[in-house]
């Protein structure tokens, strides 16, 4: 089963995420969410986790700055990006970064999240080995 954490400012897209996605279907279970960066490395230094989905823009530490951190604390972590915007500065510096995936919020009830989990899990397994 692959532990994820979910970290949002905003309480109700970490809840929203937690309900909307298929989640056990696909094998994933959320270990943890954090409403900042700060906290979200202190539950990455006390709970090995394998995918972190993280809001870009956060009071704080930035989502960005979040994956720069999580990755020197484990290299394999996949990571999904969260936004409100398509800012594709912002996405495409998440993406160079190693990001599987990104997620506008806004389209949350749009898009396919069978297909989106599908794309997680496939490109986290061709990372992994």
């Amino acid at each position: 089963m692959i532990q994820a954490l979910i970290v949002d400012d905003e309480s109700l897209v970490r809840k929203g995420m937690r309900l909307m996605f298929p989640w056990n279907k696909f094998g994933v279970e959320i270990a943890g969410e954090a409403a900042t960066g700060e906290k979200a490395m202190e539950f990455l230094r006390a709970h090995p986790i394998q995918l972190l989905m993280t809001d870009i823009t956060m009071p704080g530490m930035s989502g960005l700055e979040l994956v720069r951190q999580a990755q020197e604390l484990d290299p394999a972590i996949k990571v999904v990006i969260l936004t409100c915007h398509q800012d594709f500065d912002f996405i495409q510096e998440a993406l160079r970064m190693g990001a599987v995936d990104y997620i506008v919020k806004t389209q949350l009830e749009e898009i396919d999240l069978d297909l989106t989990m599908l794309h997680i899990r496939r490109c986290g397994q061709s990372r992994s080995g």
